[in-house]
């Protein structure tokens, strides 16, 4: 047998400390998210103690620019980091995503009822969101061969529903029943924890799969030029805001008396922490996707898509618990099928242009689902002018409408989901 025989031997098996790598890269993940979804579970606190104060217009709007604000942060990050990764390294960048995180939750902390000081501190966390949700996926996806990659991949990607879980139903209850700034202390200390385990922990794979060894950006951009990766995304941008948009006002509209739900504050937390973070069963659609042929995993892309364009045809209307319970059953399986198979599709796609492909492949994901987000204020301004109802047919529906088109150009025109053009055009670099 061959020396290069030996490596594909080697590499064709998951090595053991690549669990490790797991694990602090998915902790310093759940802190970005805990601080990145903070404010929905504190609606009401923090649109009372920030937002109030600066009039009755444009409330909804104000409270959406806490997301948005973050994503505009998150977005600039994010396109340094496809950068800047390429030179210093994955572990680095994650490094300074820690730092920014913490940085972020001590301006929160200390923010008092200053609305500008709390918009500061989603600017400077969401470039550490932009940072870790730039060069997570690679960390994770590079440490991981194919017989576990799409499994692992989808434990990484219950980062969002896991914080979720914690932040809505263990963290939030605290800042309710006291000061709201306590939401962000415990936050950060979780992400001091992060932070040091990424910093001691983390370390470079070998004989991995997917090459470590850089090339040029130009070359990896070739790669990103299939049509299956530009559906991909425009997937991912659109799953998104569409996400992001419930996760965003699903607990105003639950609690809202005059045309809302009407629900308990505490009940809706969990009602909505849990269709939004039924993501958490990603990874078993992770386990069945493994299992799916290359060429049909596509298929369960578009059964998420499908999911959210019947959420958006019953969202926040007043049909009655039959329709608000077929909403929050279409959201939650379009959240986990979503969750499980849009990111590992991306590697899969990919993975033979080593790691500044996947890097770049992973780093457009993240530029694109943070751009997506940027525009959550205006389903806030939507609301605003046209009420409940009409903002998700008019603003939501198309965007999951495209969603599924985009999913449906996933489909793969050759055996192993790759263009045969685009390989011979990496190749002969």
């Amino acid at each position: 047998m061959t020396s290069e025989n030996s490596r594909k031997d080697v590499g064709s098996k998951t090595q053991p400390y690549a669990w490790v790598i797991l694990v602090a890269v998915f902790l310093l993940s759940v802190s970005a998210a805990l601080f990145w979804f903070s404010p929905p579970p504190l609606a009401q606190p923090i649109i009372g103690t920030y937002i109030v104060q600066l009039g009755p217009e444009n409330i909804q709007a104000n409270f959406g620019a806490l997301m948005s604000n973050l994503a505009w942060a998150a977005l600039a990050a994010a396109l340094v980091a496809m950068v800047v990764q390429n030179k210093i390294g994955i572990k680095w960048v994650m490094v300074l995503a820690g730092a920014f995180l913490l940085a972020g939750n001590v301006i929160a902390a200390t923010s008092g009822s200053d609305y500008n000081l709390l918009v500061a501190s989603r600017f400077v966390g969401g470039i550490g969101v932009g940072f870790a949700g730039c060069s997570a996926t690679t960390a994770v996806s590079i440490w991981f061969a194919d017989d576990r990659r799409a499994l692992a991949m989808a434990i990484w990607a219950t980062w969002v529903p896991v914080a979720m879980l914690v932040g809505y139903n263990l963290i939030a209850p605290f800042a309710m029943n006291g000061d709201v700034h306590m939401m962000w202390i415990i936050i950060g200390g979780i992400t001091a924890v992060a932070f040091l385990l990424m910093l001691f922990a983390y370390r470079m794979p070998t004989g991995g799969q997917i090459s470590t060894k850089t090339t040029s950006l130009k070359s990896g951009f070739k790669w990103l030029a299939q049509r299956q990766v530009i559906a991909l995304l425009v997937c991912f941008f659109l799953y998104t805001y569409v996400s992001n948009v419930f996760v965003t006002y699903n607990v105003t509209f639950f609690t809202d008396t005059e045309v809302g739900m009407g629900i308990d504050p505490a009940l809706a937390s969990l009602v909505a922490s849990v269709v939004s973070a039924f993501g958490i069963t990603a990874p078993l659609f992770g386990a069945i996707s493994d299992r799916i042929q290359k060429n049909r995993k596509y298929l369960m892309i578009v059964a998420g898509a499908a999911f959210y364009v019947g959420a958006c045809l019953l969202a926040y209307k007043d049909w009655g618990m039959i329709a608000f319970a077929a909403f929050l059953v279409c959201v939650a399986l379009a959240n986990a099928l979503l969750v499980a198979t849009i990111r590992p599709m991306m590697p899969a796609l990919v993975a033979r242009g080593g790691v500044t492909a996947v890097t770049l492949g992973m780093s457009a994901i993240v530029f694109l689902g943070f751009f997506g987000q940027v525009f959550t204020h205006l389903f806030g301004a939507a609301i605003d002018s046209v009420g409940w109802a009409s903002a998700s047919w008019l603003v939501a529906l198309p965007c999951a409408a495209l969603m599924l088109v985009s999913a449906l150009l996933v489909k793969p025109s050759g055996k192993q989901g790759e263009t045969p053009s685009a390989t011979r055009s990496v190749q002969a670099d």
